[in-house]
């Protein structure tokens, strides 16, 4: 019965002897083997069996009666092949002998080698994974975590982290892993779940998690894992971004200037802030229903239209202009305007930025301060006397039409050029140079508020004498100076004219005074004479009884 057994078994099978020689060996070891029977039998195992270990084949002698272990077998013209042994102590004619059987484990061990590569991939995967991997177990304790998980909490080792509590101990808020566990448990499977964590010093840290439950092989859940990434740097990003679009709001909405968001293409505004609805005269409902061509003056809208055209096509990067909005009561209000484009993800669909100020005040007093330029320079023009300016550098800045006929200097000969070089005898310059340097220091002098009889040149170098008033005005925090200048040659040759005759008439009337002084003293003497011949006086003299 043995026999039949040994022989039929599917298994590889072997006796050996206490010398170590193979006594017998049934067909499925020979196919194994690779060899004849006949040529196996009374050999030494070590020679087909295991045949690195000559001294290591019964095992009998060491008092053991079983023996089991992955052994090699060496088959004739292949390779080695792996083979799970068994050996146990049987006797046999009162003989003990070893009964070896085994089978050829090269797919079992190509399976194993494969999986122990595999789980040697998995575990540098996990070792070296920049997310946290992590696995707990149904109880909440976590038994396996990569390095990167100790590094993200600030332990020294995953070996530290092994059994413990997640929620109790990785968790900011405990209560947060019911509500995760609530979470997966209705959907199975989790994404991009946030949850916050804490450091072993304390320090929170925001992750982003996805998870599933994993089951034993009965379908039970054993646990969760999952992969979890630090977003510290997220969070801080997305915190910026919301206060700078919290910052950008609070200046949409208070900004003294009217903030517009413009389609770049179909005019239509998408939003307006208060200042901006206020200006335009509409309420900010209203903005967002309309396009700007349609507030817009007739007259102002080819050139607002030909500087979006030059925007949109790259050739500029932003434009400002002046132009009218109409009001809904069809009252005008001018405004300045900047454009400048927005950066957009849909490229077919480009936006700007409107940025407009109500300047209807500052063009009325521009429309005022150019008709008043005008009547001054109409002023200026006709007047009969020499009206000029200054400047700080002591240079012409103004020259009217009666100082182009006083000095035959057309205005584009004179302006910019010195007023005290080009007018002003020499022999007056230091002068004048002193006067003007404390003028431009303090703008007080000597001459300010005074009209005073002075010298100047004309262009053929001809001098004559001219009546000067001077004033003083502070542009742009610098003194300028104001001359009026008016042409006294004629005046001077009349009153020199004035003073001869009055000299030669006082020369006259001396001559004549003498002349009658004389006659009284004569009448004086005639009538002494006609007294002492007793005789009445012949002359009556003014101031004498």
């Amino acid at each position: 019965k043995f026999h039949a057994i040994f022989e039929e078994n599917p298994l590889g099978a072997v006796i050996v002897d206490k010398e170590r020689k193979i006594r017998d060996v049934n067909d499925a070891a020979a196919a194994l083997i690779g060899r004849p029977r006949k040529d196996i039998i009374g050999k030494m195992c070590h020679e087909f069996i295991y045949p690195a270990a000559e001294n290591d084949c019964p095992i009998h002698d060491r008092g053991r009666t079983v023996d089991h272990r992955e052994v090699t077998l060496l088959p004739k013209d292949r390779g080695d092949i792996p083979i799970d042994k068994t050996a146990t102590q049987i006797t046999i004619d009162d003989e003990p002998v070893l009964l070896e059987m085994f089978y050829d484990i090269t797919r079992r061990k190509a399976a194993e080698n494969a999986l122990r590569e595999s789980e040697e991939k998995y575990r540098n995967i996990i070792e070296n994974v920049q997310d946290v991997f992590y696995r707990a177990d149904i109880e909440g304790n976590l038994i396996m975590t990569s390095r990167s998980g100790a590094e993200l909490l600030g332990y020294d080792s995953v070996e530290e982290m092994i059994g413990l509590d997640v929620a109790k101990t990785f968790y900011a808020v405990p209560e947060e892993r019911d509500e995760f566990l609530k979470v997966l448990e209705n959907k199975g499977v989790v994404k991009d779940y946030e949850i916050t964590l804490k450091k072993t010093d304390g320090t929170l840290v925001p992750v982003r998690m996805s998870s599933h439950f994993y089951f034993d092989n009965n379908g039970n859940p054993l646990g969760v894992e999952g992969v979890l990434s630090d977003i510290t740097e997220r969070k801080a990003a997305e915190n910026a971004l919301r206060e700078s679009e919290e910052r950008m709001r609070t200046v949409f909405e208070e900004a003294p200037l009217g903030i517009a968001l413009i389609d770049s293409l179909t005019a239509h505004i998408y939003e307006v802030n208060q200042q901006f609805a206020e200006i335009a005269g509409r309420s900010r409902e209203e903005m967002a229903t309309i396009d700007w061509i349609s507030i817009t003056h007739p007259d102002d809208v080819q050139e607002d239209l030909d500087n979006m055209a030059l925007l949109n096509a790259g050739k500029i990067t932003r434009f400002n202009m002046n132009k009218r909005y109409i009001q809904p009561d069809g009252s005008l209000v001018w405004i300045n305007m900047a454009i400048a484009p927005l950066k957009v993800e849909d490229k077919t669909q480009p936006r700007h930025l409107c940025m407009i100020e109500d300047i209807t005040e500052r063009k009325a007093a521009e429309k005022a301060i150019s008709e008043s330029e005008e009547k001054l320079r109409m002023i200026t023009a006709s007047a009969n006397d020499a009206i000029l300016m200054m400047d700080p550098e002591g240079n012409i800045s103004y020259w009217n039409k009666a100082a182009e006929r006083m000095f035959d200097y057309t205005e584009e000969e004179v302006i910019g050029k010195n007023l005290h070089a080009l007018l002003v005898p020499e022999r007056f310059h230091p002068a004048f140079s002193k006067g003007f340097e404390r003028f431009e220091e303090t703008g007080q002098g000597a001459a300010l508020g005074k009209t005073l009889e002075v010298a100047a040149i004309g262009k053929d170098g001809t001098e004559f004498p001219v009546e000067l008033s001077l004033s003083g005005v502070k542009l742009k925090g610098r003194w300028n100076a104001i001359g009026l200048i008016r042409d006294i040659a004629e005046r001077k040759a009349a009153e020199e004219e004035l003073k001869k005759r009055a000299d030669e008439l006082e020369k006259f009337n001396r001559l004549a005074v003498g002349r009658e002084l004389k006659m009284i003293e004569l009448k004086k003497e005639i009538n002494a004479l006609l007294g002492e011949s007793g005789k009445e006086p012949g002359y009556k003299i003014v101031g004498e009884p």
